[in-house]
């Protein structure tokens, strides 16, 4: 079986995922899980949270670890969560997607968007007056501000600041920023022609030495 540094697995039309699934996905969680996933009241937040969660239990399965390291969940004072002795870990929803990158190796930061119509206007505040014009003279609109949205929130993601740095500070060029000291790398992962996801890392990749999995849970 060949090694990758990174392993990605996501889930998408989770519209599609059968009620009856869903609740045997939560039954089958530890209690602690399902005691904090049932305090999600929109139905939405509830599904990719569990699907979320699903997706971190496989990759612990895929690496070797019991499902009790899902209750040894912690959270970084920006907010990250990790568990201790573990792979890096790092999970995105939106809409009807979720993903997750993992590593052995490196911190990793991922972000996944679903394209779709939007005031842009409504962002221009976290966004400097280049990246601005050049989301506005682009001939999709939508697609050059995901794309840029996806890498900046993949960086911070990554470097563990959260939004405690604003995303105008992360000022990207050729595909990589410099963020709390550190060269970030980023690469897009490829997931469906209606979503756009992009990776962070503190180290270039090559597509051989990242694996990536749509996982079904319908």
């Amino acid at each position: 079986m060949p090694w990758y540094m990174i392993k990605i697995f996501y889930v998408d039309e989770l519209n599609k995922i059968p009620a009856e699934r869903l609740a045997a996905m939560l039954k089958g969680f530890p209690v602690s899980i399902q005691a904090e996933l049932s305090k999600y009241k929109h139905r939405n937040s509830l599904i990719q949270s569990i699907v979320g969660k699903k997706l971190l239990e496989h990759s612990l399965n895929t690496y070797g670890y019991p499902n009790s390291k899902l209750q040894k969940i912690k959270r970084t004072k920006y907010n990250k969560p990790y568990i201790e002795k573990c792979f890096h870990f790092n999970i995105s929803h939106s809409e009807n997607s979720v993903i997750i990158a993992t590593s052995d190796l490196l911190n990793v930061g991922i972000d996944i968007e679903e394209l779709r119509d939007i005031d842009i206007d409504i962002f221009k505040d976290y966004l400097n007056h280049e990246e601005y014009s050049e989301i506005l003279s682009s001939k999709s609109k939508v697609y050059a501000f995901f794309n840029l949205w996806t890498k900046k929130e993949s960086i911070l993601k990554a470097s563990g600041e959260g939004l405690n740095i604003p995303l105008k500070e992360v000022k990207i060029t050729h595909e990589k920023a410099i963020l709390t000291d550190k060269i970030w790398h980023i690469k897009e992962i490829p997931v469906s022609e209606k979503s756009i996801a992009h990776l962070a890392t503190c180290t270039l990749l090559t597509d051989k030495e990242i694996s990536i999995e749509r996982l079904r849970f319908s």
